[in-house]
């Protein structure tokens, strides 16, 4: 982290609270971009991503080179670059018609306004367009208070060794064909973006082989768009105090499962795997028949529960995410994650049973000090 520090006494944060794109105001502190009354506030990778692009106003950056810049080690791709740029995009058309990010052929993505910083010091005269050194200063130290911030690293290891395979089934897995994701349960997570993840109103099923001692929440895969305040949307696979569970969410109510109006349900089985051995876990939902969602664990049936209360579509914007909720930086994994499978129909008794047979090849041991991704 030492590329992070230096000279306080060059600038300080203390004299500089944000700064305009063009007419619309980046908040340092709240990570919030407003225009008059309007308000638009920004996750830490899109306020991250937002600052890169001013680091680098006068040259265009490729997706590539975002992903070493901003995700820092997430193991993620072009898509979910592309996407980000789409919601920061969509931050600024929400309160102003200009056209904020370029899109340059062939060479990358280029902030379209001009760049001027906000001081606290009211007495300073005239706020200057910042100059490319200037800039990189402030990003710095924009970059160290947020670090100091309770920010997410996220994982630090290389970057493209996550293994997506389609067909019928799609398998999500570390490149190295003997190594799991291996997460800290502090800042460690795994981030994908495909819209054949997505659920809409169709039946599914997850797998994977865990292994973990953590007791709590710890998400194993989360594909949910979150507010915290109503419509959540998605599927989450996860565990509670030790057990497995699931969450269903079709977007028309409230936040809180446990409210008569809520847009999500719970479904807590009876499933223990929280005592640090390896497990084979898997969920089938048949999402219209009662008793259509069914747990196992290590190929044998454990619990039932009735899904057609949550009928609705599934389907959201979101990246799936192994190990942290999609929406936040919570929930974070403590263990090793095998191979993931999600297959959109009814997996059966006899299927499981038999990937439960062929065993788990993958492990943390000799893949470094972070156990590998």
């Amino acid at each position: 982290m030492d590329k992070f520090f230096m000279d306080e006494e060059k600038l300080s944060l203390e004299k500089c609270k944000g700064f305009w794109v063009g007419s619309v105001y980046a908040d340092l502190n709240t990570k919030t971009l407003s225009k008059n009354e309007l308000k638009q506030p920004l996750s830490e990778l899109s306020f991250s991503l937002l600052l890169t692009l001013i680091e680098h106003q006068n040259n265009p950056l490729p997706a590539e080179q975002l992903q070493n810049i901003v995700w820092q080690g997430v193991i993620t791709g072009n898509e979910n670059v592309k996407q980000r740029i789409s919601i920061l995009r969509k931050a600024f058309q929400a309160l102003d018609e200009q056209e904020q990010i370029k899109n340059i052929r062939g060479k990358g993505y280029l902030l379209a306004q001009p760049v001027k910083l906000d001081y606290v010091d009211h007495t300073f005269k005239g706020w200057p367009y910042v100059m490319a050194g200037s800039v990189a200063i402030i990003v710095i130290l924009v970059w160290l208070s947020w670090i100091y911030t309770s920010t997410s690293k996220v994982l630090k290891s290389e970057q493209y060794q996550l293994s997506v395979l389609k067909g019928e089934i799609i398998k999500l897995a570390n490149k190295k064909p003997d190594v799991a994701f291996c997460l800290d349960g502090f800042d460690d997570y795994v981030e994908v973006v495909d819209s054949e993840l997505d659920v809409s109103t169709g039946d599914f099923s997850i797998s994977t082989w865990i292994q973990t001692s953590s007791t709590g929440q710890h998400i194993i895969v989360d594909k949910r768009y979150e507010d915290q305040v109503s419509d959540v949307q998605g599927y989450v696979f996860y565990i509670d105090d030790g057990y497995l569970a699931l969450q269903l969410a079709d977007g028309d109510g409230s936040w809180y499962c446990q409210e008569q109006d809520s847009s999500c349900t719970f479904y807590d089985s009876q499933a223990f795997v929280a005592d640090g051995q390896w497990h084979h876990v898997a969920v089938s939902i048949d999402r219209d028949r009662s008793k259509g969602i069914r747990f196992y664990l290590d190929g044998q049936f454990n619990s039932a529960f009735d899904p057609t209360g949550r009928q609705g579509s599934l389907s959201n914007e979101k990246p799936l995410r192994i190990g942290s909720r999609s929406s936040f930086k919570t929930g974070l994994f403590k263990g090793a994650i095998g191979e993931i499978q999600i297959h959109h129909n009814v997996m059966t008794p006899s299927q499981i049973r038999e990937q439960y047979k062929q065993g788990n090849y993958r492990s943390c041991s000799g893949s470094g000090s972070k156990g590998g991704i």
